[in-house]
């Protein structure tokens, strides 16, 4: 897949993050740990202010972890609880495509957010399935104009790191 002529980001780029996004994972000390370093990365190259990956559960009902770029530790100890994988979580979970919001509280599947949570709006759900199965979702939030197809391509580059740092912490 090739990126647009239009794109900010260049191949060389590209690649670049790809590849410290992988020797992050080589570099982890923990799977949370290089599940945090693709966050953050993912984060960086479409611009978002959020971005999360949700890990999912043996029976793909819900997600066993949720780890989180762009907050401050101390706003993390507000919030009440991981996410369990209900709603828009939930629904990404089953669904094999992307999907690009506006406005979050729109989808017919959004619950709202617990207390403490910080607004969000724009939004943009990455499935990573490998194999038929989906091992969780990449959730990118608050891109200042929305996300774009061209956003999409550029986090389908890390799907396969993102996947890999799914497997090496479920093992």
């Amino acid at each position: 897949m090739s990126l647009p002529d239009k794109s900010p980001v260049n191949a060389a780029e590209l690649f670049s993050a790809a590849t410290r996004a992988a020797a992050d994972i080589l570099a982890s000390s923990t799977g949370v740990d290089a599940l945090e370093h693709l966050a953050d990365t993912a984060c960086r190259l479409v611009g978002a202010r959020y971005a999360a990956i949700g890990v999912a559960n043996a029976d793909g009902t819900g997600l066993d972890e949720f780890v989180v770029s762009g907050m401050s530790d101390e706003a993390k100890l507000l919030l009440p609880d991981k996410p369990k994988g209900i709603g828009l979580l939930g629904f990404l979970i089953n669904r094999q495509t992307p999907l690009r919001l506006d406005d979050i509280s729109a989808h017919p599947s959004s619950v709202g957010f617990p207390p403490n949570h910080p607004p969000m709006k724009s939004f943009l759900g990455v499935p990573l399935c490998h194999g038929g199965v989906c091992l969780g979702s990449l959730y990118l939030t608050e891109k200042e104009g929305g996300f774009s197809e061209q956003d999409e391509i550029l986090v389908d580059a890390l799907r396969l790191q993102l996947c890999v740092g799914i497997r090496n912490l479920q093992m």
